[in-house]
C-alpha cells in the first residue's frame, strides 16, 4: 500500500476527511443493532473474491488503530462471520503488528463461523455436515457488536463524550456469494439446503458498506452490476 493510500485511510478512519466522514453512525441508518453513537460499524463486501477485501480490511483496521493514538479510544474490532480455509482474521493481525515504533491501539479479531475446505459457504457447510443458518449468523453477529458496546460503556464511564470504537466485518467471496447452507434456511426444500446471497445475509443488520470493486478486465460490470444490487436491498454505500 503507498505512503499516500496510508494517509488518506487514517484521515478517514478517523473522521477527519475534508470532504466525506468515511466512518458513520450505524444507530443513524435506522439499523437494528442499537449501538452508542461512538460506535463506528462498517460492513465490507467486494464485487467478487479474490479482490482484496482482506487488504482493505487490514489497511482500515490499521488506520483506525494508529488514528488518535494519543487519545483515549477503545481497541479496533475486526469480525469475520464466515470463513472457509485459511485465516483473514490471522492475516489482519499479522499485517498490523507494531511497526516503526509507532504505537497503535489494541487490535482484537473475531471469526464467528468457520470450515476447514477453502470452497464456498454452502458447499463446505454441507461437505463437513456443519450447517450454519441464516438466522445464527445474523443473531451471532448482533450479540458480539452488543458487546463490543457494552465493554465501550463500561471501559470508559468518564470518556464517554469522546471516545470511540470502531468495527469493520469482512463478508464472504462477492456480493452475490451465497451464505452457508443449512436445513433451517427459508428456502429449504425436502431435497436441498438452502442459502441465500451475502447481500441478503446482512440486509437486516443495515449496517453501511466499504465496498470494494473489481480491476480486472470486465470489473467495471461486475462492480456496477454489484452496487446496484446492494442499492436495491437498501444498503447505503459510504466509500468505494
Amino acid at each position: 500500500m503507498r505512503v499516500g493510500q496510508c494517509r488518506l485511510l487514517r484521515r478517514v478512519a478517523s473522521g477527519t476527511g475534508a470532504t466525506c466522514r468515511f466512518f458513520s453512525d450505524i444507530s443513524s441508518s435506522g439499523s437494528s443493532v442499537h449501538l452508542h453513537p461512538h460506535h463506528r460499524v462498517h460492513l465490507l463486501f467486494g464485487a467478487n473474491t479474490d479482490v482484496g477485501k482482506s487488504v482493505i480490511s487490514s489497511g482500515l483496521v490499521r488506520a483506525a488503530a494508529s488514528a488518535a493514538c494519543d487519545e483515549w479510544q477503545s481497541p479496533v474490532n475486526y469480525i469475520k462471520p464466515l470463513q472457509c480455509g485459511g485465516s483473514d482474521e490471522s492475516f489482519v493481525l499479522l499485517n498490523n503488528d507494531q511497526q516503526e515504533g509507532r504505537r497503535m491501539n489494541d487490535i482484537r479479531c473475531q471469526t464467528l463461523f468457520s470450515w476447514k475446505t477453502p470452497a464456498s459457504p454452502h458447499l463446505v457447510s454441507r461437505w463437513e455436515n456443519a450447517p450454519v443458518s441464516d438466522e445464527e449468523v445474523v443473531s451471532k453477529l448482533s450479540a458480539v457488536l452488543r458487546d463490543i458496546d457494552n465493554t465501550k460503556n463500561n471501559d470508559a464511564d468518564n470518556n464517554l463524550e469522546t471516545a470511540s470504537i470502531t468495527t469493520i466485518i469482512e463478508s464472504a467471496g462477492g456480493v452475490l456469494s451465497p451464505s452457508s447452507s443449512s436445513p433451517f434456511n427459508k428456502t429449504t426444500t425436502a431435497d436441498h439446503w438452502g442459502w441465500s446471497t451475502q447481500a441478503d445475509l446482512y440486509a437486516p443488520l443495515r449496517i453501511p458498506v466499504v465496498f470494494v470493486g473489481d480491476g480486472k478486465l470486465g470489473g467495471i460490470s461486475v462492480t456496477l452490476s454489484s452496487l446496484e444490487a446492494l442499492w436495491t436491498r437498501g444498503y447505503r454505500i459510504d466509500a468505494v
